[in-house]
């Protein structure tokens, strides 16, 4: 179905990733596995999760904004313009 990752985890803020395969994508699957993934960074102690996405990706931005993020910034990585979010946990 895919994957949802934390990792780079600095000082209680960890940084998103996921990917969901194209069979799947539409269902809501992102937006539950984000939410697994928030829930689990809590338990771990976490406060804040971050993302990063690319401007062009609408499908993407609404997954991050529905399951509590909030966009925080740009930022341009290779050629790609890139959308900054977070979560905040507590």
């Amino acid at each position: 179905m895919g994957r949802v990752n934390l990792a780079g985890i600095d000082g209680g803020v960890a940084q998103l990733g996921y990917r969901i395969g194209e069979a799947y994508v539409g269902r809501g699957v992102a937006s539950v596995a984000v939410a697994l993934a928030l829930d689990e960074a809590r338990a771990r102690g976490h406060w804040a999760v971050e993302a990063r996405v690319a401007s062009g990706n609408p499908a993407s931005i609404r997954v991050l904004e529905k399951t509590g993020f909030y966009r925080t910034g740009a930022a341009q990585v290779g050629e790609l313009d890139m959308a900054l979010y977070s979560c905040d946990l507590d």
